[in-house]
Parts: C-alpha cells; sequence; structure tokens
C-alpha cells in the first residue's frame, strides 16, 4: 500500500506542473573540444573479441599522456561512421563504460552531473535520440542486478579519518582501485539508468516508470551501496523538477530546499544558494569521480564534503562562516570580498588561489615540478570539487586543475585588521 501511496501522490503533483522537458544536444553550447594528443578513429580499435568497448581506459599508459580534461572527453569520443551504426543497446553499454562517467557527481545536482555527461559525450547523446532508447534502458534497468554485499566496503571502518585513509590506500593502488569500480559499477548504472529514465519522462509515461523504480526498491535496501537513501534518484530528482517548474509561476525566491539569501561579512554583501540540510556522495561515488584523473597518485581524498558547498564557499567561507558555508553554494565571488584579502601574485600559504572558474586554498606554497626542461611552480591546495570531494593534491592536477601563471591571483583573507 506504501509503494501506491508514494506513486499516487507524485502523479498528482506531476498533473499539477509541467512534464520533465526531453533534453537534445542543441539545447546547452557544447564547448569546442581540444586537439586530444591520442585520437581512435579506426573503428577496429573500438572492438575486443566481437564486442564493443572503448578504445582507452583509465589504467591504460595512453591515458597519462592526456594533459587535460578536454583532452580525456576528446578522445572519449565515438568515430562519427561508428556512431550511426551502433544498435541503441551497444550505445547503452558503451554509456555504461564511458572512462569519465564519474563526472555524473559533479554537479551540484544530480541533473547538471547529467547534462554535463550529455554536453561532453556522443555517445549519450545519439542515445537519447534513439526511438527505442527508454524501452532498452527500462529493460536494462529492470534486468539490473544490485549486489547486497560491497566487495570493498567502508562500513568496517568507525571514524571518518578512518574511512578517508582507506579509500587513498585503494585510490592509489591500480589492482585494489580495479577491483573497487568494479565493485561499485551497480550503483553508477542505476543512477545513470534512472536519470535516462527521468530525461524520457512524460505525462503519458510517468506512472509506468515510476512503478519500475518502486520495483526496484525492495532490492535496494537490502544493498549496502543503498542502505543510507530512503527513496530513489528518480524520485527524489522527478519531485524536485515538479516543485520547481510549479514555483516558476510564484513570485518567490524560495524553493522547497534551497534559498537564494544574501549573507554579510564586513558589510560586503555575499549572494549564496542556501539549502535546509547538507546532503553527501558516497565514498564509491567519489572514487569513481576521483580514478578518471590522469595524475591521480598524486592526489589525496580530504572529505567527502556536502554537496550543497562548492570550491568557492569552500575556499571564501569557510573561515568566516565555519559553522555554515558547506550549506552554501557561491556563484560569484564579491568584489567587496576581495578587497577584504590582501592581494598576492604569488602563491602564499593559507591564501585563496583564485580564478573565476575555480578556487583552492593553498597549503604548500614551495613545492614544484619538473616541465619543460625546467622547474616550475606548481603549489600543493585543498579544493571542493564543485558537488563532489575535497580533494588535495598539486594545483595542476585534477579535474579542475589550475596553473600557475596563467591568470592565477592569490588572496589571503584576514579575520582581523
Amino acid at each position: 500500500m506504501k509503494r501506491k501511496i508514494i506513486g499516487f501522490g507524485i502523479i498528482l503533483l506531476w498533473v499539477f506542473s509541467r512534464a520533465v522537458k526531453s533534453y537534445s544536444a542543441g539545447d546547452a553550447d557544447l564547448q569546442e573540444l581540444a586537439a586530444p594528443s591520442v585520437v581512435y578513429n579506426n573503428a577496429a580499435d573500438w572492438y575486443s573479441d566481437g564486442e564493443v568497448e572503448f578504445a582507452i581506459n583509465i589504467f591504460d599508459d595512453e591515458w597519462k599522456e592526456l594533459y587535460t580534461q578536454e583532452e580525456m572527453i576528446a578522445a572519449c569520443q565515438i568515430p562519427d561512421k561508428l556512431l550511426k551504426k551502433l544498435t541503441t543497446y551497444e550505445l547503452l553499454k558503451l554509456t555504461e563504460e564511458y572512462p569519465l562517467l564519474g563526472n555524473i557527481y559533479t554537479g551540484n545536482t544530480m541533473d547538471e552531473g547529467f547534462r554535463y555527461i550529455v554536453d561532453s559525450f556522443n555517445g549519450l547523446r545519439e542515445l537519447l535520440k534513439r526511438e527505442d532508447c527508454l524501452e532498452v534502458v527500462c529493460e536494462e534497468y529492470k534486468n539490473l542486478i544490485i549486489p547486497e554485499k560491497a566487495a570493498i566496503s567502508y562500513s568496517e571502518y568507525h571514524t571518518e579519518e578512518e574511512k578517508v585513509a582507506r579509500f587513498n590506500e585503494i585510490l592509489h593502488d591500480d589492482n585494489m582501485l580495479k577491483t573497487a569500480l568494479e565493485d561499485s559499477k551497480p550503483l553508477i548504472v542505476c543512477d545513470l539508468l534512472e536519470l535516462i529514465m527521468l530525461n524520457k519522462t512524460t505525462d503519458n509515461n510517468v506512472e509506468r516508470l515510476l512503478e519500475t523504480v518502486v520495483d526496484k526498491m525492495s532490492e535496494k535496501e537490502k544493498s549496502e551501496y543503498f542502505e543510507s537513501a530512503d527513496k530513489n534518484l528518480y524520485i527524489s530528482e522527478l519531485e524536485e523538477s515538479m516543485l520547481l517548474e510549479i514555483s516558476a509561476y510564484v513570485v518567490t525566491e524560495t524553493t522547497d530546499s534551497t534559498t537564494t539569501k544574501t549573507i554579510y561579512w564586513r558589510g560586503v554583501a555575499i549572494d549564496v544558494m542556501a539549502s535546509d540540510q547538507r546532503t553527501y556522495i558516497t565514498y564509491d561515488q567519489a572514487m569513481t569521480f576521483i580514478s578518471n584523473s590522469k595524475d591521480k597518485d598524486k592526489l589525496s581524498l580530504v572529505s567527502i564534503g556536502s554537496q550543497q558547498c562548492n570550491c568557492h564557499s569552500y575556499a571564501w567561507l569557510m573561515k568566516i562562516f565555519p559553522r555554515y558555508y558547506d550549506y552554501y553554494s557561491l556563484n560569484i565571488v564579491p568584489t567587496g570580498l576581495m578587497k577584504e584579502c590582501i592581494e598576492y601574485a604569488e602563491p602564499y600559504y593559507g591564501a585563496v588561489a583564485y580564478t573565476a572558474q575555480h578556487s583552492a586554498v593553498v597549503v604548500d606554497e614551495k613545492n614544484k615540478v619538473w616541465k619543460d626542461g625546467r622547474e616550475v611552480l606548481d603549489p600543493i591546495v585543498v579544493a571542493k570539487w564543485a558537488g563532489g570531494p575535497v580533494v588535495r593534491g598539486p594545483m595542476s592536477a585534477g579535474t579542475y586543475s589550475m596553473e600557475h601563471g596563467k591568470g592565477v591571483k592569490y588572496y589571503y583573507l584576514k579575520l582581523t585588521k
């Protein structure tokens, strides 16, 4: 009976809202992909024993030759000639194996992360165009087996420090990392399938799709992966989408869970999106995100971090709002706040390394690396990766890399004058 009540309530809400819009390439401006140092335009590179698979993966030596995130994205694009020949099921399986699929957890919301994958991977864009996409995805979802026990579990570790230490041990051991990623694959695939289903939801199929995900709920409840989740991703995102559609007709700054809020420090107005509560990704989700970095051996997890807190709010607000900063998302750092800081041209311990796109806290201003035949400065920083984890490593490493001297400024915020 509880299942039917949940579904009926959501369907009623749906009737009074607009349908979720189907996403297609062109809805967002796609950034031009950088020319990769490794390309795979030969269709033969994409097959092994007759089965289609990616020509490159994160454990290949060639992966380490890809310097930027843009190069990684470009190297993972399916050749145009092959793209149109693949069946819908083959496109789905390739999307499930996409080396950068962990980026699905980079957004401040799951929908934001999903749209990033749509923008960056031509296989998913092609999949969403197929007429039988939803049919194939639902069949895959029904047949997806979610293990009850995890091969690598964090449940035996009682403190966050112990869990973080275990995480970093796995991250820096390729054999353990392969096991961990394979172990957590049902989790990320399940999230992907539910987000595709959400993308394809209409007035005519919402009831059927709700029944499908509710049927899967009992399987999730028995699994260690979903023990902390009180509802399916599909249901929670569907409710959020509908409430946002309804709120578009109401003159208000408040949604069901976030408020556009102005906070003040020394008279400086700071606009943030303030959340009612903090939520967190899992260690398995964080692992799939960080593991695709070519220089993962130089990186280490500091903490999972709340999904509500982004890089700017972590770096700029942690000192001045220590109790509340991780409820806030700060999209634009106000000029007035920068003026309250000491500005440096060189890195300084405790300063914020800043560009308009990213902020990080310098923890070792003297670190140097060998590049192009000479030693160059590459400070060690701690940074929040969007709605994902807090990570320590060289400033030039990782998904949100910055390079000293290329538009990076350093700001040191003093609490007292």
